[in-house]
């Protein structure tokens, strides 16, 4: 497979552009990488398969909302599996939302996909930091967070997350003059899990995903959809003209 250097010291070559001043190395990163979406597209559309890759999904005892993994496609989810000694089964997605309020505490596991967007802050409390929620907020420890005005444009403060007590609270590491009514905006897709998790392990969740193709963004990364190198040289070449 070659490397984001070896590839664009060859469409440099090929190119005769090896002296050019005016083509610098992060143009030529960006056709190379804007090549590999395309890529990628065009695989998606033959065999989304070959992106197929799994990592664990580790659960927190009471804590239902977890973040998909960072590189997954499109949120595209083939097979989530609990495995344990005792217990082993397909976590299915639950079909109906109608159906949450009837999931009991010892029901196996279903899960939903959420896009949660603008979380209202309904209660904060200034001398313990504690941010209290309308909805799961899905923040983690140390996790950026920032806080919006009603309107979501005008940026009140941001912070990082000391502590999480339960899904709808936080505690803020500085502190900051928050009032009830304010937001925050939480980016991407969740896993949310129903009923919530009753254990807390780094292993007993695995997911298949479909994943993302790889950025290159240091020299030594290296392509790969090396079945495809040659189409992401030629693409990034036209754009270098």
């Amino acid at each position: 497979m070659m490397t984001l250097s070896g590839i664009r010291d060859k469409i440099r070559l090929d190119l005769k552009m090896q002296e050019e001043p005016w083509l610098s190395d992060a143009e030529i990163n960006k056709y190379i990488n804007d090549a590999i979406d395309e890529a990628e597209a065009e695989i998606h559309t033959t065999y989304e398969d070959y992106f197929l890759t799994r990592e664990y999904l580790p659960l927190v005892t009471s804590t239902r909302r977890y973040a998909l993994p960072a590189d997954i496609y499109a949120n595209k989810i083939r097979k989530i599996y609990y495995n344990t000694d005792n217990d082993k089964y397909l976590i299915q997605r639950l079909k109906k939302i109608e159906e949450i309020p009837n999931v009991n505490t010892d029901d196996t596991y279903r899960y939903l996909i959420v896009n949660p967007g603008n979380i209202y802050v309904t209660a904060y409390v200034g001398g313990s930091k504690t941010v209290t929620f309308r909805a799961e907020h899905g923040l983690s420890i140390g996790s950026s967070v920032s806080f919006y005005g009603t309107d979501m444009s005008t940026l009140i403060g941001t912070d990082t997350v000391a502590t999480v007590p339960s899904a709808t609270t936080i505690t803020l590491t500085t502190g900051l003059s928050l009032v009830a009514g304010y937001f925050i905006r939480v980016v991407g897709s969740y896993l949310d899990l129903y009923p919530v998790a009753s254990e807390t392990s780094t292993t007993n969740v695995e997911i298949w995903y479909i994943r993302n193709a790889r950025y290159l963004v240091n020299d030594t990364d290296s392509c790969d959809i090396p079945e495809f190198e040659q189409f992401v040289m030629q693409r990034a070449k036209v754009e270098c003209l």
